[in-house]
């Protein structure tokens, strides 16, 4: 399942036309069935939006600066970290809807971009995609899989965390409630001690640190591999 949250103005770097078409090729490579995309969806329903307007707190800065060629302002790149912290929320919701699926698949709306301008790095193509839902089917699940670049670490006040990947989350229905639960208490506990909106990698990873959650880590970057190395 993925999602998509119109912003206004969008981001510098962000084709929408583009973005929908890598959304539509997802869907082709999931099959008939195995797709759900919450497609448009508002701002102001995101959880962490909602949250922050009842504190008052909806100008607040993000965790980290934007990059120049990507939002032009900072408050676009902290709507835009809002809409990152609703993965949870729209997991939850796509679990109400087919009671009868046990394991749900977060891609990013834009997964298919991964890869392919980075010199060396295999890009994500729809076969990548039908591979590895395969493989989530014919396999069972006793833990949280989670695709990651670094090694479990110390989490910084500003700057990147790639001890998760981000792009893809695989939580089984048995996990679904509780991670949902501890990551809007981790992402609450940040904004409230730091008075920032931080990307949601921080956040995975603090969850990680925090929490008893059975997260298992397997080595991935931004591209197929995310999808290759998944050891079922």
């Amino acid at each position: 399942m993925t999602a998509f949250v119109p912003l206004d103005p969008a981001p510098i770097h962000f084709k929408p036309e583009q973005y929908h078409a890598y959304a539509a090729s997802i869907a082709n490579a999931a099959g008939e069935g195995r797709f759900r995309a919450f497609n448009p969806y508002p701002l102001e329903e995101c959880w962490l939006y909602q949250w922050l307007e009842s504190k008052g707190w909806l100008d607040l800065p993000p965790a980290t600066a934007p990059a120049a060629d990507r939002y032009p302002t900072a408050q676009l790149f902290q709507r835009s970290n809002i809409i990152q912290h609703s993965r949870c929320q729209w997991l939850c919701a796509a679990a109400e809807e087919d009671p009868g699926c046990d394991v749900f698949v977060w891609m990013d709306y834009a997964i298919r971009k991964q890869g392919h301008s980075w010199e060396g790095h295999p890009g994500v193509e729809e076969q990548h995609i039908t591979d590895f839902l395969v493989k989530i089917e014919n396999s069972s699940f006793q833990d949280i899989p989670f695709a990651g670049i670094w090694d479990k670490g110390p989490i910084a006040d500003a700057g990147d965390n790639w001890r998760f990947v981000g792009s893809l989350h695989v939580i089984p229905r048995t996990w679904l409630a509780y991670v949902r639960w501890f990551y809007e208490y981790e992402c609450r506990r940040w904004v409230e001690t730091k008075k920032t909106v931080p990307l949601d990698l921080p956040i995975w990873a603090g969850l990680e640190l925090h929490s008893s959650i059975p997260f298992r880590f397997y080595r991935a970057n931004h591209d197929a591999s995310q999808l290759t190395e998944f050891p079922g």
